[in-house]
Parts: structure tokens; sequence; C-alpha cells
């Protein structure tokens, strides 16, 4: 390799390394450059809100430079520098030809075929072709003779450098976040907050070379953040189940009488307790939002229905004759009145008479049985009985009683009375005393009693005084 060779590798050298440091100051002004572009496209456009376009082209702008006089001279004679005779097999270096005829025609757009032809023109016939493909075919012609012709024509053509900017846009997607409600139940939900996309701004800026793609860089900006949307539902359960075990009735018992001859007639006595037969169930109710929608029959069980016995008396009670004397009518003990006595017995008057009420009952003094029953105008006059009017007469044992003067009477001859029994009502029928006038005059009850007598064989009258609760 000749001294030109040398001056020329070290020439190419040093100017790509102000290539390079010229390149840095282009990007640097294409990039403010594409800023001031931006914030001008930008101006006056709707909110971002409403331009929304997820991954989608909004903006390209390209920004071309072509250097037709860089700063340094690629023709100025580089300083004398020592290198070695021969480059190494595996240097990196890239030995321009002497004479290069590079024409870049540029019609506004890129045209780059990717392939470079150096011609040298050397007599020691070396000849490097260069497709620019990865497969490199070197043929090298070594005459023996080392004679080289450097050709320079003095007018190295500057690279053009390009840089692109393109502007993206990127959507963030908001995220959905539940609030959970306790009062509300679960198939229930609102949007209390509706969701908003985020979006980023993406600015490329592509650096061509002479067409040839040589860096990208990205600048991101975020615009602004997404806003999470807001969803409230409920955690209250809206279908509920409940199980309830019931006891139900079945089956009724019957009663079942059985006569029992130890016991007196009108007394009962259980024998055994009736149950009825009952259903214990278990369902299942399910509710709806607090409302019964179904009930469902899980399981049943059925108790055995028990008849229930009673014991009816059908025995004779010992039959006890009551020989005490009662008042012949309610007195204030039993709920009535006491009445005065308007005339006693004795003086030719064989009875106690009493002030009893018109109308008020008149009652057996003691149990028996009537045999007298008459009413007013039964008898004449001819006939003294004719003075009692309406009145009965009732038989005991060893007793008869006379009820005198009723206005009515209850009971006929022949019929059995118990103490205390009404048998009539208090009247002024027969010969009373009825000088007060008015239709109530000698109101009052005559009450006889008459003893027999076995020796003599007849009933005769005596003091009821002696016999009646009021004076005993």
């Amino acid at each position: 390799m000749n001294k030109n060779n040398k001056n020329n590798i070290a020439k190419n050298k040093d100017g790509a390394k102000r290539f390079r440091e010229t390149e840095k100051r282009v990007v640097a002004a294409a990039a403010a450059a594409s800023f001031v572009f931006t914030l001008t496209s930008c101006s006056g456009s709707a909110h971002p809100m409403n331009t929304l376009s997820s991954g989608t082209e909004d903006v390209i702008t390209s920004w071309t430079q072509s250097i037709q006089e860089p700063p340094f001279d690629f023709t100025e004679k580089a300083p004398e520098q020592t290198l070695p005779s021969e480059l190494p097999d595996d240097s990196n270096e890239v030995v321009p030809p002497e004479d290069e005829s590079d024409t870049d025609t540029d019609t506004g757009e890129n045209t780059d075929m990717g392939n470079d032809i150096d011609s040298d023109s050397d007599t020691g016939s070396d000849s490097d072709i260069d497709t620019g493909s990865d497969n490199n075919s070197d043929t090298d012609t070594d005459t023996g003779t080392d004679t080289d012709t450097d050709t320079d024509t003095g007018s190295d053509v500057a690279p053009v450098v390009e840089v692109r900017t393109s502007i993206l846009f990127e959507t963030i997607p908001f995220q959905t976040i539940y609030v959970n409600d306790p009062d509300m139940y679960d198939d229930e939900s609102f949007v209390r907050k509706e969701g908003v996309e985020g979006r980023v701004k993406v600015t490329i800026y592509s650096t061509y070379i002479d067409g040839v793609l040589d860096s990208t860089k990205k600048q991101r900006e975020t615009q602004y953040f997404s806003q999470n949307r807001v969803i409230v539902r409920g955690t209250k359960p809206s279908v509920t189940t409940e199980e309830k075990t019931v006891e139900e009735i079945a089956e009724k018992y019957s009663t079942i009488y059985e006569e029992c001859d130890t016991m007196e007639i009108g007394t009962t006595k259980i024998k055994t307790e009736g149950k009825n037969a009952v259903a214990t169930r278990t369902y299942l109710y399910t509710y709806t939002r607090g409302e019964l929608t179904s009930r469902e029959l899980i399981s049943e069980s059925i108790s055995e229905r028990v008849d229930e016995v009673v014991l009816v008396g059908t025995k004779e009670p010992e039959k006890v004759t009551d020989t005490t004397f009662g008042m012949p009518f309610i007195d204030a003990a039993h709920g009535g009145v006491d009445y005065s006595v308007t005339q006693d017995f004795g003086s030719g008057h064989s009875a106690i008479d009493f002030g009893v009420y018109y109308g008020d009952p008149i009652v057996a003094s003691m149990s028996g049985t009537v045999i007298a029953a008459y009413d007013e105008g039964y008898f004449s006059k001819d006939n003294i009985l004719w003075t009692y009017g309406t009145y009965v007469v009732i038989q005991h044992d060893g007793y008869r009683t006379y009820y005198a003067h009723l206005s009515s009477r209850t009971v006929s001859i022949g019929d059995t009375v118990e103490k205390g029994q009404v048998i009539g009502y208090s009247g002024n029928t027969g010969r009373v005393n009825s000088s007060s006038g008015g239709p109530y005059a000698g109101t009052h009850l005559h009450f006889e009693i008459r003893k027999y007598y076995p020796s003599l064989g007849v009933y005769h009258t005596v003091d009821p005084a002696l016999y009646l609760p009021w004076w005993n």
C-alpha cells in the first residue's frame, strides 16, 4: 500500500469522526423542530378526551436536512501519520478508493438501491465489488507490480441526513373497581362512576442517512391518566333459605265412653288420655329479597293416635232426705230479699204471712210431692178453700206445707219438687185485705206448716217459726 492510500485512510477517519459530531447536532435540531411543529399542530385541537384514538398515528412529520457544506473539509490534507505497512485481516476500517465517484441525485424521493460499486484504477489490478448485501465477494488480483494511481477529483459529497418524526397515541385502559354495599342485594349493582381511558403521546425520531434507517428514538409523554370505573354491588344475599320444623295435627283422637258401676250416676273419670296423631314436618323455606317464595317438605314423621277413654258412673247414689225446712222464698242469703213478716202465727191465724212483692218467686220449703195445686175460682165460696185463692200443697215426710194467695203456680198435682225449687209467684188472690186499694193491694204469702199426728191420724197446723231457719 503506497503513501497516498495511507493518507486517504487517515483523512477519512478524521472526517468520519467530525461527521458523527455534526450528525448529533442535526438530530438535536430536528427534535426541537418536531417539538415546535407538534405544539403548533396541537393548538386549537379538541380535548384529547374527545379525540381519543388508541394506536392511531395522528401526526407524521418529516424533517430533512441535506448537509451540502459540512463544517469540515474532506479534501484537506491529513497530518502525516505513521501507519503499519499493512492493515490486519480483521480490521474494520474501510479503505475508500482513491477516486470516489459517488453521485447522489435528490429528486425528493429517497431511492437507495443499497448497491455501491467502487472501482480502483490500480495497476496492481485490485478490484473490489460491494453489493451492499451480507455476502461480500471480493476479488483481488495482484500482478506483483505495486503501482498505485490515485485520482482525487477533490469533490467529496456529504451524506444526506434525514430525521423523520412520527407521533402516535397509546391508550391507557382503565380498571374497574368494585365497592361492596351490605344494604344492597347481591343481584343489584349500579355504576357510580364511569371509567375514562388515559392517553400517552409517543414521539418517534427516525434518523435516515442517505435514505437508510440509522437509528430510532422514542419519547413518551402521558397526556392524561386513566380514571377507574367504580361499580357498587350488593353483598346481601338476595335468595336465602331457612329450615323450620312445625307440628301439625294429622288426625284428632276420638272419645270412647265406658260405663262403670262402681261410680255414682253423674260422675265421670278419664281412664286413658287422648292424644292426636301429630305430624312433625320439616320444611325448607326459600325467601327472595325477604319475601317467602316457596316451601318444600324435606322430612315428616307422624305419631300414633290414642283415643280417649272416659268412665261414666252408673251406680245409684244413696238417697238422703233433707228433713230441714228452708224459707219459702229466696232470701238475701241466697241472692234474694229478706221480706218482712206482716202477720205472725196465732190468735186464730194458722200461718205466718210474709210481705213478698207481687210476682216474686215462691219456692218449696222442703223436698216433697205436690198433692194439691188449684187456681183461683176452682172452689166456690161455699168451700173454705176458696179463701186460699191460687195455692199449692206439698207433702213431706210427716209434714205438709201450704203456699196461698199466689198470682200463678208452676207445678201440678203429682210433681216431685226439691227444696228451693220455684213452685209459683206471689200475688193477692183469695181473701186478702185490699182496703188500701190498687191492683196489688193485699199482696202477701200465706205460709202454713201442718204436722202429722199418728195418734190422732190428722195433720194439724203448727207455728212455722219453730222450723224455719230465721228463728232456728
